[in-house]
């Protein structure tokens, strides 16, 4: 994910605040789209298990938007572990979440 995190931070640079559709849209190309697919695949059977449901097989024209799925949330995991790590600042402006890159102290 090293690539992904210097590409956040590559659009974070500016200092700006950013929406997270538009960061998330910077990320989600980079996902592989075999760890996407089983991520969203997983996500989607877990979903049925929680609604009591037994989960279904897949039906058939879906994978590319499973792949984009599991793309997206794959670019949230990375942008939650940058929030983690002290890295960047959300805020909820009501419509959307922005985000920005937390000045280095050692820069100023």
């Amino acid at each position: 994910m090293s690539a992904a995190v210097d590409r956040v931070m590559e659009v974070l640079a500016d200092g700006e605040w950013h929406d997270s559709a538009e960061l998330i849209a910077v990320l989600a190309p980079m996902m592989p789209p075999g760890p996407a697919y089983r991520r969203a695949e997983e996500s989607r059977k877990s979903r049925q298990r929680r609604r009591g449901h037994e989960p279904t097989a897949r039906q058939r024209g879906d994978r590319d938007s499973a792949i984009a799925s599991g793309q997206r949330m794959a670019a949230r995991e990375v942008l939650r572990g940058l929030n983690r790590r002290d890295r960047i600042w959300e805020r909820d402006t009501g419509d959307a979440i922005e985000i920005r890159a937390i000045p280095d102290p050692q820069v100023r």
